[in-house]
């Protein structure tokens, strides 16, 4: 499929063709698991939009929103015990809120891609809305997709302490409530909450917000590049299938600190087979060789891994420090990061690509 914008993406309203394909799939899969194969589950457990460390695969939030709302909306699905409760399933915003989970907790793990990693506190937001937020206060929910639990960390101290925090809402954190000691939650380790990294903790999380709000800060300036009009246009890569344009106004809701233009040129670079960005990530996907193949197993992108380290800045005469996953490299901003040195890093690996591409060609 085709999206005209990164907004698109997560305008699931307009995609009811891919959400009826993904509902039925989903549908097919845990009937087969469950009901015929007998397996059973305890948690539902995922890392919004982004896989991480698992080759920084960008997840269709149409898929996980829907994964996440069929487990709730329809509990026999994982449970073939499952019985419906006596009580409405209408009931008021505020009941809904603090009742417990519907099929599986759902578990989300935003070490990596929360605390505006991906340009909002939680990553988890991209896949709905929460209870909380709702106007509607008679749905259920089943139809809401923040999760029960949540794990954060990295981004918690900027970088700068080992810290990490798990929330739960009201009802999972009550499970542990008891007199009797083997219902409490007794495994902890020896940094739990220490002074220091909660103090620097708290700081960050204040400097978060500040930059979130802030008229004059950096980010309103990545905001304005993904909402200007040359951001909602690219050129027709489509391969002929269905192509979706977001109902909504394009607004700054899903922004990145690497601009459209670097995006669209880095698109059609003939060493690249993919590339994405949000927030503060940018991905590349090296294209497959003829001596090689892709994936996790894949050296494609050492060379330009070490090409980036000494392809140096003609300003700053720094080089790129880039991660590689298999056939994908990436790199990530701080959240501080100015236009201008984003800007500067996306000449560099345009560079960098070019003289990969030039030395290919030479051997």
């Amino acid at each position: 499929m085709y999206f005209k914008t990164l907004s698109a993406i997560f305008d699931f309203d307009a995609r009811r063709k891919d959400a009826e394909f993904y509902r039925n799939f989903i549908h097919k899969a845990l009937k087969s698991l469950v009901h015929d194969q007998g397996r059973r589950f305890g948690a539902l457990i995922m890392e919004p939009i982004i896989m991480g460390a698992g080759g920084m695969i960008f997840v269709d939030p149409l898929f996980q929103h829907l994964l996440i709302t069929t487990i709730r909306s329809e509990p026999s699905l994982v449970n073939p015990t499952y019985t419906t409760p006596q009580s409405s399933v209408t009931t008021s915003l505020h009941q809904d809120a603090q009742r417990d989970w519907s099929g599986l907790p759902v578990i989300a793990d935003e070490v990596f891609t929360g605390l505006y990693r991906l340009g909002r506190a939680s990553s988890s937001s991209f896949l709905g809305p929460s209870p909380m937020a709702a106007t509607n206060a008679t749905q259920p929910l089943s139809l809401f997709t923040a999760p029960d639990i949540s794990a954060h960390a990295k981004l918690l101290t900027g970088g700068l302490l080992p810290l990490s925090i798990t929330t739960a809402s009201d009802a999972i954190f009550r499970a542990f409530y008891s007199s009797e000691k083997p219902d409490a939650l007794l495994h902890g380790h020896s940094y739990t909450a220490h002074p220091i990294g909660c103090s620097v903790a708290n700081w960050s999380l204040k400097k978060m917000e500040e930059l979130d709000a802030s008229e004059t800060s950096e980010w309103n300036k990545f905001r304005a590049a993904w909402s200007s009009p040359a951001s909602r246009t690219s050129s027709d890569a489509s391969t002929g299938s269905e192509s979706v344009e977001s109902t909504h106004s394009a607004g700054p809701s899903h922004w990145s600190v690497f601009p459209p233009s670097l995006l669209d040129t880095l698109s059609h670079h003939p060493l690249l087979s993919g590339v994405w960005s949000l927030g503060t990530v940018l991905a590349l996907t090296m294209a497959p060789t003829s001596s090689g193949s892709g994936g996790y197993a894949s050296n494609a992108t050492a060379s330009l891994q070490s090409r980036l380290l000494t392809t140096l800045d003609p300003t700053t005469g720094q080089g790129i420090h880039a991660r590689v996953l298999g056939d994908v490299i990436y790199v990530m901003t701080s959240l501080t990061t100015t236009k201008e040195s984003a800007d500067r890093v996306g000449k560099l690996l345009l560079r960098a690509l070019e003289e990969e591409e030039v030395e290919r060609e030479q051997q």
